[in-house]
């Protein structure tokens, strides 16, 4: 049966559409797919003239006074079909080519005399920018860019690349989004060991996206461990089986899955939505003063002195486990009486490394100095550290008179005990900003950890793993 539509809400849906087209962010861009270059961004640092300036005798040479960052495929939108024309003038045959192509948004301001390759011409051409032209979708600026080929020539090319300072990687799905998209080379394999990824990329479009091979990363490796040893299907929550029978639920550590997305993905249609499954009206105060609110704040001031549970078997009728008649225990952090995190853990955090029993803890320089089992001074209170060694280090664990003993490095014992340091050093280094590059991350140690390893630890701390490294993809590449 026919049905009569009303004109005024047909008009106001289609104009709705446009106006939703008009504001996206590359609306204007994808009238063509994006042509993948090799750009050349004038270094303003390291460059002596204005990248302003259109006076510049010669741009590539030995003589030019601009120095770029190379850009690995980076996407030019709206790129014309390249077309050759052979000019017959007073010199000979010349080649010429114009045209204009788009910058997406949040990428990069191109300069007058930014240089690039279109990595698909075989031909060794240099084009270089003429000019740019400024619009803005909504809050998102872009630039229309003006070219013009300027050599065709391997020589030229091997000049330019004497000129680069910098090196860069474009990753194409990450240009919009919270994620880095411009990935330092010298970060690029570290990357690939943790996000996946190889050297080259199979996806055919020309681009680079790190995660797209077969080669599964690092962090990737994390999550699937963690969800095949604790992640329950049918309840959908992760739990610590403590027999065959009975478990263990963490309400805080489920809570600070969900807060901080380790198992979303933007790319993917694949997504973890983690209910509480053990409410109570007191949650939201207890989740403030846990382990996991003072990681996702990064604040070591957060961190308590000890941290104690004690369960408590859930019998609320409207929770899953009801449903499914399961023995489940609640963890709560009231009137706990249970170690819940290991003490070295929090003193390595709080900078405070305990000496063992079995490591002396005397001053080297005077033996006679100190108890070698509680490092006290029976003379009184030492002028160096708790331990008792004078050394002034607060984080020593007295091997001061060993010669690979560094002071500075408060988990020195870490070859004595090596099974357990390595989770509470990349905790205690992220939440004290002691790495500032990813190149001080110990992947081939990571890649070695037992973190297979079926333990109430690991169900607490993997989850924090992952996402401590996920915050330094995003920040430190």
């Amino acid at each position: 049966m026919a049905k009569f539509i009303s004109k005024t809400q047909y008009v106001n849906n289609a104009t709705k559409t446009y106006e939703n087209n008009l504001n996206s962010i590359y609306a204007r861009m994808l009238q063509s797919n994006p042509v993948s270059v090799t750009y050349f961004h004038i270094n303003n640092i390291e460059s002596t003239t204005d990248s302003g300036f259109l006076d510049i005798q010669e741009a590539i040479g030995p003589k030019s006074p601009l120095r770029y960052m190379q850009i690995n495929s980076y996407p030019l939108f709206n790129f014309p079909t390249v077309q050759l024309d052979l000019l017959n003038d007073d010199q000979g045959l010349d080649v010429e080519f114009e045209g204009d192509a788009i910058h997406l948004p949040n990428t990069i301001k191109p300069y007058p005399n930014d240089l690039f390759i279109v990595d698909m011409i075989e031909k060794p051409c240099i084009f270089i920018c003429t000019s740019v032209a400024y619009d803005t979708i909504k809050s998102h600026n872009y630039y229309k860019m003006s070219f013009s080929l300027r050599h065709i020539s391997e020589d030229r090319i091997k000049q330019l690349y004497r000129q680069v300072t910098d090196r860069y990687t474009c990753v194409y799905e990450n240009i919009g989004s919270e994620e880095n998209w411009l990935i330092s080379d010298d970060n690029k394999s570290i990357l690939n060991d943790l996000l996946g990824g190889g050297s080259g990329n199979n996806s055919g479009d020309g681009f680079n996206h790190l995660g797209s091979s077969t080669k599964q990363g690092l962090i990737d490796k994390l999550k699937t461990i963690y969800k095949v040893a604790y992640y329950h299907e049918r309840t959908n929550t992760f739990l610590y089986a403590y027999d065959y029978r009975n478990f263990i639920y963490d309400r805080y550590l489920n809570n600070f899955i969900y807060n901080s997305k380790i198992y979303y993905n933007a790319m993917s249609t694949d997504a973890l939505v983690l209910v509480n499954e053990d409410v109570g009206l007191e949650f939201d105060y207890e989740y403030e003063e846990s382990f996991y609110n003072a990681i996702e704040h990064r604040d070591v001031g957060l961190i308590k002195d000890e941290y104690l549970f004690r369960p408590l078997m859930i019998t609320n009728k409207s929770s899953i486990f009801s449903f499914y008649d399961m023995d489940v225990a609640g963890l709560r952090m009231t009137f706990g009486t249970e170690e819940y995190l290991s003490k070295y853990l929090i003193n390595c955090i709080k900078g405070r490394i305990p000496s063992y029993p079995d490591i002396p803890t005397v001053d080297p320089d005077d033996p006679n100095k100190g108890d070698s089992n509680t490092g006290e001074d029976p003379d009184g209170p030492s002028s160096g550290n708790n331990n008792g060694c004078g050394c002034g280090k607060e984080c020593c664990p007295c091997k001061c008179n060993e010669s690979d003993y560094d002071p500075n490095d408060p988990l020195n014992w870490a070859d004595k005990y090596p099974e357990y340091t390595l989770p509470y050093k990349l905790i205690s280094d992220y939440m004290n900003g002691l790495i500032t590059g990813l190149h001080q991350l110990d992947i081939e140690a990571l890649k070695k950890y037992n973190f297979k390893k079926y333990c109430f630890e690991n169900y607490l701390l993997i989850p924090v793993i992952i996402y401590i490294l996920t915050r330094y993809c995003k920040e430190l590449s």
